[in-house]
């Protein structure tokens, strides 16, 4: 596609990329957030450690929701609920800060370059040096 010309000759720089676009339309789509995570372990360089780490935060959200969670469902609103029951239920504030940090990542992961929805943050105090 030729972008239409302005004064100068040359199309808006949107118009330019138009064609450069991927047809998405035969991609299959995530659905679910166990397979948004294995899209996230695929494509960033991860530490076997840090693969299962993420598995399990998510492990974690999963049973929390009830089970498979498409999607759709995974919102900041809920992750914030699930941080403020694990608050309720006792959990170390490092633990739900954790939890965030993680499920975070993956929601932002999922976004792309759309902006996400605000999650509640959690304080954590001071660790005490063991000696």
């Amino acid at each position: 596609m030729t972008p239409p010309p302005n004064d100068k000759g040359i199309g808006p720089p949107e118009a330019w990329y138009q064609d450069a676009q991927p047809d998405l339309s035969t991609v299959i789509p995530m659905r679910t957030l166990t397979e948004a995570l294995d899209s996230y372990v695929l494509y960033h360089d991860l530490a076997p450690e840090t693969a299962a780490w993420y598995r399990r935060i998510v492990s974690v959200y999963s049973g929390w929701a009830g089970g498979s969670v498409p999607l759709a469902d995974f919102t900041g609103e809920k992750i914030s609920r699930l941080l403020a029951d694990k608050a309720a239920a006792g959990r170390s504030p490092h633990y739900v800060k954790s939890l965030r940090n993680g499920l975070v990542a993956v929601l932002r992961d999922i976004r792309g370059n759309a902006p996400i929805e605000r999650v509640r943050a959690v304080r954590c105090p001071p660790l005490e040096p063991e000696a």
